[in-house]
Parts: C-alpha cells; structure tokens; sequence
C-alpha cells in the first residue's frame, strides 16, 4: 500500500497542473496602475471587475475590496438605524433588509459624488481614465488644466453628494423620524460626509485639495501642465514638491 500511495503521489507530481493552480502560483502584478495603463493579464489574479459601458465612455471599475466597504456600512447603518429607533420608539428592531438598504442608498450618493467629479473634469477639459470602486473610491484624470477649473471638477463631488443626500431626506419626510427609515439615514450619512469632504482635513480629502487649487487660482490663471505619471503633477494635486502624489479627485 506505500508503494502504491507513492506512485500515485509521483504520478500527480508529473502532471499538469490546472490553469487554476498555475494562476495561484503565478506573481500578482506589481506596482500601482497609471493614468492610461489597464492591469496585466496575470492567470489566477483577482482583478478588479470592468462593468460594461459603450466604447468612449468612462471605464469604470470595481475592486475586490468594495465589496468590503459594502458589508462595513450595511453593519454600521444596522447598528445606527438600531440606536436611533431605539432611543426614538424604545425598540431595538432592524431587518437586515433595511440595514442593506441604507448602505446601497448611501453608497449611491457616493457615485453621484464621483460621478460629478468626472462630469466636471470632463467639461472643463480634463481627460478621465477610469472611474474606481474598492476601498478606496476616486477619479482618475489627466490633461492640462488651469486652478480654477481643478478648483470647480474638485467641488463639485462633495456639492453634488449633499444634494444626493438632502434630496433623499425629503424623501424621507424630514425630522427626527427620518432617522428611523434607512432612507433617512443614508441621507444623513450622504450630507454628513460631502461636507466633511469639504473641509482640508487631509491631503487626500477633496477639501485640502480644494484650498491649494483656490489658492493657486489667487495667484495665477496659466495653464497646469500634467505631468507624466510618478512625477508631481501641478494639474492634477496641485503639488510642487518633488513627493509622488496620486491622480484621484
């Protein structure tokens, strides 16, 4: 019986392994993608999901790691809608349905947000490579571009998301009792972070990038050039500094 469990272990060793076994074996690609650049075609890698869309359209994508940020926030507005009802109505009953809900509808002011920055950059004559969903949710642009056009493709996002989210409040009747509704909270949550994104918390959040651009625009009204990728872009961050910073808005 040894023998025989050896020769069958030497028998599997000298067959083909799958094309399954070989992409798991097979090196992730390395480095970040640049403006332009489409991922290598590495066998077995998770790549991120390319939705359809209409050849010259934005290309869109979405990672592995949205789906993270789903289930996160559909946790979060069930133990929020909880909270609230509890403290509103004195019971603690939320259906998963509705904490789901919530996250959807919430999450859906944040693509309206992404979706003005692309609109905006568009129109004032910014190139838009791709628009990415993952763990972290951002436009990526190129071309040549002037302060104050930065400055409005820049505001538009975090406006057009507290629009999103005072439209859905309506919706939901307003008061304290929207709360209560997963339509309510996903409003709240929508006005909550589209003004957070204004403020210049971080050099990553819109509203830090949003005072460099305007205070750019204060000094001079000549053109940015975009730079090519790993070199600071004055078009798209606004950075002088010879640090590598990212193309997202």
């Amino acid at each position: 019986p040894v023998r025989n469990l050896v020769a069958r272990l030497r028998a599997d060793e000298r067959r083909p392994r799958s094309s399954l076994l070989r992409g798991l074996s097979a090196a992730p690609p390395v480095g970040p993608w640049d403006a332009g650049e489409k991922p290598a075609p590495v066998a077995g890698h998770m790549r991120p999901m390319k939705l359809p869309s209409r050849p010259g359209s934005w290309p869109v994508y979405v990672h592995q790691g949205f789906l993270v940020i789903v289930l996160a926030m559909s946790g979060a507005c069930g133990f929020l809608l909880g909270s609230v009802r509890f403290k509103v109505t004195g019971t603690y009953d939320v259906q998963w349905w509705e904490a789901v809900l919530a996250a959807v509808l919430a999450l859906t002011a944040l693509a309206a947000h992404e979706l003005a920055h692309a609109v905006v950059g568009a129109a004032t004559g910014r190139r838009i490579e791709r628009i990415d969903f993952g763990l972290k949710v951002g436009v990526v642009s190129s071309g040549n571009s002037t302060a104050l056009r930065r400055a409005a493709s820049i505001a538009a996002g975090p406006i057009t998301e507290i629009i999103a989210g005072l439209f859905l409040w309506t919706a939901a009747g307003g008061g304290v009792a929207a709360l209560t509704t997963p339509m309510g909270l996903a409003a709240a949550m929508a006005v909550f972070n589209g003004a957070c994104n204004l403020l210049p918390l971080h050099p990553s959040i819109d509203g830090w990038k949003l005072i460099r651009f305007l205070l750019m625009a204060s000094r001079t009204r000549s053109a940015l050039e975009c730079a090519p990728a790993g070199q600071p872009c004055p078009a798209c961050s606004g950075a002088m500094a010879p640090a590598r910073e990212k193309k997202n808005t």
